[in-house]
């Protein structure tokens, strides 16, 4: 440890710059190696090695990361009806799909998460992983299955790389709507086009979107949107 003045390790503004090296565990990135090591502090009180805590009280809200799964889409999922998408941003990621056609003007018709693809298990085909369904098409079914956090618990355990979104206004129809997004979504998958479908009014009836899972981290800085 290099320390300067007269080696009081509790005054962290008398430590000279420090050589991770010095340490047994080695920061990797830039957040890790933030102007000083905190004396007294542990190595997991550090960002990058949160717990994924997703209850208020312990460390960080996992879940104010992984509402901002899509990039350039902000879904709440705190909700018993689904996960809403409640806003376009951030604007430099939301521009591909305003400029697809989405509006911000569509928000108003309360759009859902209908559908996910993407790799959600270590077994599952990266190249052509399972679309999940977040519709209630069975009388039988429990709503409460298909509410946010149910949403949010597939999210949690998405892959990074390439994912695809199904969203249109809430509830979702079980019939023509739901059956043509699904046909889209496909053939969006394998083309890697998104697609705004509108009826003759204008009104939308579905989006399906395609670009890769956001990214938490880099090789250099744990990458954090919060919801404000």
């Amino acid at each position: 440890m290099k320390i300067t003045k007269n080696n009081n390790p509790w005054r962290p503004n008398e430590f000279s710059p420090q050589d991770p090296k010095e340490w047994k565990i080695f920061p990797r990135n830039l957040t890790a190696r933030a102007a000083y090591i905190v004396p007294g502090n542990p190595s997991n009180t550090r960002p990058e090695d949160a717990v994924d805590n997703c209850y208020p009280g312990l460390e960080m809200d996992a879940r104010n990361l992984h509402k901002y799964f899509f990039p350039g889409l902000y879904f709440e999922v705190y909700r018993s009806d689904g996960a809403r998408l409640v806003e376009l941003t951030p604007s430099d990621r939301a521009a591909q799909w305003i400029n697809l056609g989405l509006k911000e003007s569509d928000l108003q018709d309360e759009l859902f998460l209908w559908i996910l693809k993407g790799k959600t298990a270590a077994d599952e085909d990266a190249v052509n992983p399972p679309a999940i369904e977040f519709v209630d098409t069975d009388t039988t079914t429990n709503i409460k299955d298909l509410g946010g956090l149910y949403i949010w618990r597939k999210v949690n355990a998405l892959f990074p790389g390439k994912t695809a979104v199904a969203i249109g206004p809430k509830p979702p129809a079980t019939g023509d709507s739901l059956n043509a997004a699904k046909a889209q979504l496909d053939t969006s998958w394998n083309n890697n086009n998104s697609h705004v479908e509108r009826d003759p009014n204008g009104k939308l009836k579905f989006a399906v979107l395609i670009t890769d899972r956001s990214v938490y981290l880099s090789n250099q800085v744990l990458m954090l949107w919060l919801q404000p």
